[in-house]
């Protein structure tokens, strides 16, 4: 295993500081009550279909999500798993 480069660190800080972020969005809140639903089609591939309540639970958790998301952001998943 290598040594952690200073570079990696700051992806890591930032990556939990979004994820804290995310975490106190109402989207993840107990008032929220959006849910997804996967089945298997006739086919057997999955279909999965998201029920939202309100779009502002949705809108509150796009931006942090999507910062753990996207492999061009600086803390992306992809990128802070060390």
């Amino acid at each position: 295993m290598s040594p952690v480069t200073q570079a990696e660190f700051d992806q890591l800080a930032i990556f939990v500081a979004v994820a804290e972020e995310l975490s106190m969005e109402p989207f993840v809140s107990d008032d929220n009550h959006e849910r997804l639903v996967q089945v298997k089609k006739s086919d057997g591939s999955p279909l999965v279909t998201a029920y939202l309540c309100h779009p502002a639970f949705l809108k509150s958790a796009i931006l942090p999500f999507r910062k753990l998301w996207l492999s061009s952001e600086t803390c992306a998943f992809e990128k802070s798993a060390i």
